[in-house]
């Protein structure tokens, strides 16, 4: 599984959170986030808002899909990966651009949201907890 991998042109504007770019082979690519994410309203920050370990889902194992059966590919190493141009505007959360062969890749992107919304007609009061 190792070969060389030409690229003419690559052009990324983002990569950000745990996402990645390979050029070549690779046997395991493992990118993972965790992210609590608040969206206010009103904005308050207290500094110290969110524990992952107060989130069972942060905690739950991890589901791991099954290969179905009969998928059969032929695989043949000839030369070289070559590829003209790649223009991507953003790799973000866990993913990964590649050009080249993987044998196994774990992504995992675990995210807890919050939206804090003033309700209409009604004073805002800052958050004081």
């Amino acid at each position: 599984m190792s070969r060389m991998s030409i690229i003419g042109f690559l052009d990324v504007d983002t990569v950000a959170f745990a996402s990645t770019i390979f050029i070549g082979d690779n046997r395991l690519i493992t990118p993972r986030t965790r992210a609590i994410a608040v969206r206010r309203d009103i904005i308050n920050n207290l500094g110290d808002e969110g524990h992952y370990e107060d989130y069972p889902i942060f905690q739950r194992q991890f589901p791991r899909l099954p290969v179905p059966a009969g998928i059969h590919f032929t695989k043949r190493d000839e030369g070289s990966i070559q590829v003209q141009r790649i223009r991507v505007n953003s790799v973000s959360t866990s993913a990964v651009l590649q050009a080249g062969s993987t044998h196994t890749i774990r992504s995992e992107s675990r995210i807890k949201q919050f939206r804090q919304l003033a309700e209409l007609n009604q004073p805002v009061q800052p958050d004081t907890k």
